[in-house]
């Protein structure tokens, strides 16, 4: 009987000892399920429709695509009707990423005071960093310089979009032209493809865009630059700014840099080059707060007309 129980005892220690976690199991579970994954699943994303927000979506969701596969994550868009819009939720932080004009960005950087956004990338095209806005018109018109725009209508994109109303402003002013009293309307059609195509069907004479907004606005066939020629350019632009609250960048430091990582490497693969085709990118770069001086400084400069 001493014997049956003293088995007994022993069976009962050893499979205690064998159910019990030891130091590397401990550190293992850890290690599988880091603090950061286990909280976040959603990323919202702000974002606005420099045209239709169908055509948006289209454009943005192969890239977002990849990064939600990489990352094991949602990414939710939040789309806002116009550039007050995005900026007035990024000043109630409702953002954790968003995707800005760099008018935008720099009116939402001296409007917060304390900016919690800051840009991580921004997008190359055509090998370039920049771009212009253009002031262009029809064929039909008539208009071969600015000095044939005096008494014609006009049509502005947004007072928040750099190509479509700040740069060509100043463009104007710079030859003496102040546009309330120069033309003899001015619209703002909040999109750059409304301005496009109300050049083209004539309900405007003159139109202010970026410089790549006229093709896939008019027929496929049509050349551009005959069609609707541009008058003059503005000065360079720095490409839009993606932007990050940089309260989420603390929290979740980790889930940020691959984050980053995976956009500035995008177009090292194949599937990443079709994403990024679809932006008309050719790729992403790394990018910071005082690459936007310029549109800052000209704000300023239009202040003090």
């Amino acid at each position: 009987m001493r014997r049956l129980i003293a088995v007994f005892l022993l069976l009962m220690i050893l499979v205690s000892i064998s159910g019990c976690p030891g130091d590397d199991d401990i550190h293992r579970t850890e290690f599988d399920f880091p603090e950061e994954k286990r909280e976040i699943q959603i990323i919202n994303l702000g974002n606005i429709p420099s045209e239709t927000v169908i055509h948006r979506l289209q454009e943005y969701t192969p890239l977002i695509k990849i990064l939600e596969e990489e990352l094991n994550i949602d990414i939710q868009q939040k789309f806002s009707a116009d550039y007050e819009g995005i900026i007035n939720n990024m000043l109630k932080e409702e953002y954790d990423l968003a995707l800005l004009a760099p008018l935008a960005y720099a009116r939402y950087s001296t409007r917060a005071e304390t900016p919690v956004y800051s840009p991580i990338v921004q997008p190359v095209r055509h090998g370039e960093e920049f771009y212009r806005g253009i002031i262009f018109t029809h064929k039909n018109n008539d208009i071969e310089s600015l000095a044939d725009l005096e008494g014609k209508r006009i049509a502005f994109v947004d007072k928040d979009s750099a190509s479509g109303y700040l740069f060509p402003r100043a463009r104007l002013l710079q030859e003496g032209i102040v546009p309330e009293e120069y033309f003899s309307e001015i619209q703002f059609l909040g999109r750059h493809d409304l301005v496009v195509r109300a050049v083209y069907t004539g309900d405007v004479d003159v139109g202010v865009t970026y410089d790549d907004a006229r093709p896939g606005n008019i027929p496929p066939d049509a050349n551009p630059d005959e069609l609707l020629p541009i008058l003059t350019k503005t000065a360079k632009i720095p490409t839009e700014p993606t932007v990050i609250n940089k309260k989420f960048q603390e929290k979740y430091p980790n889930l940020c840099k691959q984050l980053i990582d995976l956009l500035v490497e995008m177009h090292e693969t194949t599937e990443g080059q079709q994403a990024l085709e679809r932006l008309e990118v050719d790729k992403f770069i790394r990018t910071e707060d005082a690459n936007y001086d310029v549109v800052r400084e000209t704000v300023n400069i239009l202040r003090q007309e």
